[in-house]
Parts: structure tokens; sequence; C-alpha cells
């Protein structure tokens, strides 16, 4: 009865023993892929912001000053202004909305050159 008695003991110590085992390891596992994760993330968010910021050569602010010119108004008297830096396919873009009075303008300007690519209004 006591050969018993032990063997059930060493039998229980033997699953607690691989059942924490096997605990710290899911957590290594889970804890390994959770930075992995987060490493492409972040690398993906470099690699999209640098490449933008490296090839945009005018800033978003040059962008609406130039679609405010062009549209002869003043920044002071424009309303829900949006300024997007984006991609048209290989070109990067700054797409410029805004409202003045009832008339709704939306511009698509070249990030690297400044050249206005498409201008519209829309009077409400």
């Amino acid at each position: 009865m006591k050969k018993i008695i032990i063997s059930v003991f060493c039998l229980i110590f033997a699953l607690c023993l691989v059942g924490c085992g096997e605990n710290e390891m899911m957590d290594d596992l889970s804890s390994g892929m959770n930075s992995a994760k987060d490493m492409v993330e972040s690398t993906a968010d470099k690699v999209t912001d640098g490449a933008m910021e490296l090839v945009a050569s005018i800033t978003g602010d040059q962008a609406k000053r130039k679609a405010f010119e062009h549209a002869g108004v003043k920044e002071e008297e424009v309303k829900d202004l949006d300024v997007d830096l984006d991609r048209d396919g290989m070109t990067l873009i700054f797409e410029i909305d805004f409202k003045h009075g009832d008339t709704e303008y939306d511009y698509n300007i070249n990030a690297m050159t400044g050249k206005i690519l498409s201008a519209d209004k829309d009077r409400n």
C-alpha cells in the first residue's frame, strides 16, 4: 500500500512539473510572438513613413498654400480643411480639400514637384 501511495504521489508530482513547464513554454511562445508582431508592425510603419518623407520634397503646408493661391482664397477664410499625403500609383500626392463660402475645393498636388495635378470645385 505504501508503494502505491508513493507511486501515485510521484505521478501527480511529475504531472505538475509537466504542466508548469508547459505553461511557461506557452507564455514564452506567446511573448515571443507578440514581440515579433510588434517588430513587424513597427518596421512597416517606419518604411511607409520613411518612404513618404524621403520622397516628398514639399511639405503639406507648401502644397496647401499653392492650392489656396490657385483658388484665390486666404487660409483664414476656409473651413473643413483636410491635407493628406497619399499615393496615386507610383506618385506621391497631397490631397487637399477645403470649403470657402458655398464652394468645395479638391486639389491633388504632386508631392515631389509641387505641380497641381488636378483642381476641382463644386458649388452647393
